[in-house]
């Protein structure tokens, strides 16, 4: 199995989706060192786009100057 279906074995083992027949193929096919270095990728990746900084000007994030007048409309709305 080369490198690009081990990305694709552990990607789709990582969801929980990976049907029967190809699980077991990824069984017998896929070598310890490959999960070991896909899987460590994936990890950075995901490290790497955790750590990703979110400034206030991103959209869908709202500072404390903005959210509270949001919070308190909401709250009236609902209580009256």
């Amino acid at each position: 199995m080369n490198l690009r279906q081990a990305f694709g074995a552990v990607f789709w083992s990582f969801l929980g989706v990976r049907k029967g027949a190809h699980y077991d193929e990824d069984a017998r096919n896929l070598k310890p060192h490959q999960v070991i270095i896909v899987g460590s990728a994936y990890r950075l990746v995901g490290l790497a786009v955790a750590s990703s900084p979110i400034e206030n000007g991103s959209p869908g994030c709202r500072s404390p100057e903005t959210i509270e007048p949001f919070i308190s409309r909401t709250i009236r709305s609902t209580s009256g």
